[in-house]
């Protein structure tokens, strides 16, 4: 088998995961184009309400947003801003009230700023726009270095939720050093609710997220060399109320070996043997204040959907 491309940090967290008790596969990997493709498409489905919750959220508050920016010229600072949906909704607004803003949208996507760029540019006329293809915390550490205004960092779409323990107190201490003091932060929180509904919308009646996740196997058949059977896998979630979690896994549906060239070893599979990809944790008010206030921000407005699934979090650096 040829192998396309030789990525060496996938061939080796891939090594580590299958290596590991119970074995595991980091969900970053599934975001290759088509990765990507697949999980705008679940944004769009009716069972995934977390991203109709936050535009509902933006457009009934678009006065709050304008009224921080209202006094001061402000840097709109996005992590992982996509296609830039909900954010063109604010951004306008803004411009449109004669608000002195810059957008900095920060992705490791070349092709993914381009697009947005291009997007922006057409839609929001006056808008000052500066992409920063980089890692989130150098494009801030850059922008830290460069420019005194004051920031509004914008970290949407519920991504704080992927993170956990020590991963969590990684992203949000680092947050907060890249930060001026009274710089503000919003962040989407998935609210804790029926376990029927988180799960559902982990698990869409298309099986796109079946394809969406199954396309780290994929990927490691294309770029490593591997030989997993498709077919013989299937997508598989619930919700852990003790966690408060959404645990998504891929599990094996028969006794199987998968070689993988690039690491020229064979993995063996036994029957529906799990492999863990992702924990989409969820949140309640209090969490949200008590987390704030640890790493050093402090609470300034919450922000809600009509059905309260889910919360835009505004915080200003204490």
């Amino acid at each position: 088998m040829t192998v396309q491309t030789t990525d060496t940090t996938f061939a080796r967290e891939v090594l580590n995961g299958l290596t590991t008790s119970p074995k595991r596969l980091p969900t970053r990997f599934i975001y290759d184009d088509n990765g990507t493709k697949l999980f705008e498409e679940i944004m769009q489905q009716e069972e995934y309400y977390l991203t109709n919750c936050e535009k509902e959220i933006i457009e009934n508050n678009l006065d709050v947003f304008r009224k921080i920016v209202d006094s001061d010229p402000f840097n709109i600072v996005e992590l992982g801003a996509g296609n830039g949906a909900k954010t063109k909704i604010m951004l306008s607004h803004m411009i449109d009230s004669g608000a002195d803003i810059e957008y900095y949208p920060i992705d490791i996507s070349e092709k993914a700023l381009d697009i947005l760029y291009g997007s922006l540019k057409s839609e929001i006329e006056g808008l000052r726009i500066t992409p920063l293809q980089k890692d989130y915390f150098d494009g801030l550490s850059w922008l830290h270095e460069k420019d005194s205004k004051r920031n509004f960092v914008l970290f949407m779409g519920a991504n704080i939720g992927n993170l956990g323990g020590e991963f969590l107190k990684d992203f949000l201490s680092k947050l907060r050093r890249n930060l001026n003091s009274n710089d503000l932060v919003m962040i989407g929180f998935d609210l804790v609710k029926d376990y029927r509904v988180i799960e559902k919308a982990y698990n869409d009646s298309k099986k796109i997220t079946q394809a969406f996740t199954l396309n780290i196997l994929k990927r490691a058949n294309r770029e490593l060399g591997a030989t997993f059977n498709l077919e013989n896998f299937v997508h598989y979630n619930y919700y852990d109320p003790i966690i408060q979690a959404n645990k998504a896994y891929i599990v094996s549906k028969e006794k199987q070996s998968v070689y993988i060239d690039a690491l020229n070893l064979t993995f063996e599979f036994e029957e529906w043997e799990p492999i863990s990809i992702e924990h989409s944790y969820k949140f309640n008010v209090y969490q949200i204040e008590k987390i704030a206030g640890k790493y050093g921000f402090k609470l300034k407005k919450n922000l809600f959907d009509k059905r309260s699934y889910f919360c835009d979090s505004i915080w200003e650096v204490s």
